[in-house]
């Protein structure tokens, strides 16, 4: 066994054994179920059970979901979000049967999906936040992979996109909602995943002004964001102080942003998207991560917003391109990855460090955006893809695209 999977195999056990409350993508059973599927893929067999038990949870929280609001505070109804609520459930459990052939998991996700579908065009109960981690863009990301496709759904919340664009010089910018002055960039929380959501959804509905629109907030993008090098880098918000310094993980940082490019570069070849994927990579290249330069550049090792992401985005690049480089950096991330972690009788874990705080150190996670499962799942990718080589199967959530 290499160390790559011995050490995401202990990071899954300890998971597994120190789960975070709640059956969301972002840090509950549902990232957790993701992590197995990529387990599964690397036949590691002592998960099995678990994974059923956490399938059979998730699919009978479908079956008794109570509906969705926009928001979930909103009394007994559920999060209906891609990372915080039903949404995920559904690409999780898609993602499970991507895996295994599940064909109770993927019956279940299409379940929860017409539920969404459902709150979609509800008027009452929209989404409060338009972004792709926790609102409008992410449900609708969820939505196009339904079957059958609940177009009028689709249109519903495409338009609340489009009405809530904001004219920017030759492009457009977007709040990440209702009661939220600050304008985001990123993929998380900004214009990046909004504009990814919009350009998927052009061609189902057969609105290509959709698409256009996209094109123009990643041009907007582009424009706030390209460096004299070909480089991409953007503020995480509009008129950010540059004493901040710029983010490059998954959430704010071009390792996110540049899943916009990859998609329009598909869906509009010869539009010069693809030198703005290279410039994103580029920028995470030369940044100088996993080395932590300053208090606050690189202290978390998850998939939002650390190293994880990265060495997924090092992976997919990988693949896309044959480039060996990219999979030796992927095996040097893993390095700094497996010297930062501990060990105890349940397995293997992780602590981010938040600078501003004493102690900095902050508790041990299990999820997948920051914590063991979504460490662990890239750790257990990275050994199947140095066995397998660049045409590896790779999992692919509502918010990705799968490696050309």
């Amino acid at each position: 066994m290499s160390r790559e999977q011995a050490a995401g195999t202990a990071a899954l056990r300890w998971a597994l054994a120190n789960p975070d409350p709640g059956r969301t993508l972002y840090d509950g059973s549902a990232g957790l179920l993701v992590a197995l599927a990529e387990a599964h893929l690397c036949d590691v067999p002592s998960f099995a059970r678990s994974a059923h038990e956490i399938r059979d949870d998730l699919v009978s929280w479908v079956d008794t979901c109570p509906g969705v609001a926009g928001d979930a505070a909103e009394g007994s109804h559920a999060d209906g979000s891609l990372y915080n609520g039903l949404a995920g459930t559904a690409t999780s459990l898609q993602v499970w049967a991507a895996a295994t052939g599940d064909d109770l998991a993927a019956a279940a996700a299409q379940r929860a999906l017409a539920i969404l579908g459902q709150a979609a065009v509800d008027p009452s109960r929209p989404p409060r936040l338009d972004d792709l981690l926790t609102g409008t863009a992410g449900w609708l990301l969820a939505l196009l992979r339904a079957t059958p496709l609940p177009l009028d759904g689709i249109a519903r919340l495409s338009d609340r996109l489009v009405s809530a664009a904001i004219p920017a010089g030759d492009g457009y910018d977007w709040r990440m909602g209702q009661g939220v002055p600050s304008v985001f960039t990123g993929y998380s929380h900004g214009a990046a995943g909004i504009c990814a959501a919009l350009a998927q959804a052009a061609a189902p509905l057969n609105r290509p002004e959709l698409l256009d629109l996209a094109r123009a907030g990643a041009a907007r993008l582009l424009a706030i964001g390209r460096q004299t090098d070909g480089s991409v880098v953007l503020p995480r918000l509009l008129n950010e102080s540059p004493a901040a310094g710029p983010s490059f993980g998954w959430c704010h940082g071009p390792t996110g942003t540049l899943r916009l490019f990859r998609l329009l570069d598909r869906l509009d070849p010869g539009g010069g998207w693809a030198d703005a994927v290279d410039g994103c990579r580029r920028a995470v290249r030369s940044s100088g991560l996993p080395t932590r330069r300053w208090p606050g550049f690189w202290d978390n090792v998850g998939q939002c917003c650390g190293t994880a992401g990265v060495g997924e985005m090092a992976l997919d690049a990988y693949q896309e391109t044959e480039d060996p480089q990219w999979l030796s950096w992927s095996v040097e991330l893993a390095d700094d990855v497996l010297a930062l972690s501990r060990s105890d009788s349940d397995g293997r874990y992780w602590q981010n460090v938040e600078h501003t705080r004493t102690p900095a150190e902050l508790p041990p996670r299990s999820g997948w955006a920051m914590g063991a499962s979504g460490v662990g799942s890239w750790l257990l990718r990275l050994d199947r893809v140095r066995r397998t080589g660049p045409l590896a199967t790779a999992l692919v959530r509502a918010d990705g695209l799968p490696p050309r």
